[in-house]
């Protein structure tokens, strides 16, 4: 096998609102990670990730994943996804990923989850795994949750637009929706700086406050799905 080479591109997504749901009424963890996941809603934005990767076979494997041009040893998520599609294929292979990302990283725009389904999409193209969209979209969640960069943002970004997850899973099992818009709307969002999706996920307080009211929004949503109730709904999560 000579070099080869495969792209995807994947939207970043603004989470507008969401509820973790991650444990079960009685406060148990959820083990079967295709259940774990968000309630929720946002936007897929026109900017994302762009991910080139280049496989190669060589005597063992190895994968190094570069982002905006700089080695990313620390990018968990996508390490995670290309590591379970390599022990789908026969064979070692040296892989070298390239993310290209078009907005702010660690604010909120869910580029781990869009550069973990690129890289699953661009390897298992390169490696002909003939997997289906959602079983890479299943492998991206699955390691999302696994590396704590987020639960439920790999099933919205897979669809776009203004997105609502109304229960929550890997893709397949997620119900997701979506409020149809008319092209003529543009996001402009504003970035104030990083913020640590672990802290948020591991702080008891945080998440029961975001639980708490993350169902009243999207019940509030889903008794008027206009884009208008949609923002003023998520105006008032956010306050």
């Amino acid at each position: 096998m000579s070099k080869k080479v495969s792209k995807a591109f994947s939207p970043s997504g603004i989470s507008s609102f969401f509820e973790i749901c991650d444990r079960t009424p009685d406060g148990k963890a959820i083990t079967n990670l295709d259940r774990v996941g968000s309630r929720g809603g946002g936007f897929g934005l026109e900017k994302g990730v762009l991910t080139e990767i280049s496989v190669s076979e060589a005597k063992t494997s190895s994968i190094s994943v570069y982002i905006n041009g700089t080695l990313a040893p620390h990018a968990e998520t996508t390490q995670t996804v290309l590591r379970k599609l390599l022990d789908k294929a026969n064979g070692t292979y040296n892989i070298v990923t390239k993310h290209t990302v078009q907005v702010p990283i660690g604010a909120g725009f869910g580029t781990s989850a869009a550069g973990a389904l690129t890289a699953g999409l661009a390897l298992s193209d390169a490696l002909k795994l003939h997997l289906t969209y959602n079983q890479i979209g299943k492998i991206a969640h699955e390691a999302e949750i696994h590396c704590k960069t987020g639960l439920g943002t790999v099933g919205p970004l897979m669809i776009g637009g203004c997105v609502l997850t109304i229960e929550p899973g890997a893709p397949g099992t997620a119900v997701i929706d979506r409020i149809p818009l008319s092209p003529d709307y543009v996001i402009v969002a504003g970035v104030f700086g990083p913020t640590s999706t672990k802290q948020v996920l591991s702080s008891p307080e945080k998440r029961k406050l975001v639980n708490r009211y993350g169902r009243k929004t999207l019940e509030a949503i889903l008794d008027e799905p206009s884009i208008e109730n949609f923002l003023s709904s998520c105006w008032e999560f956010a306050n």
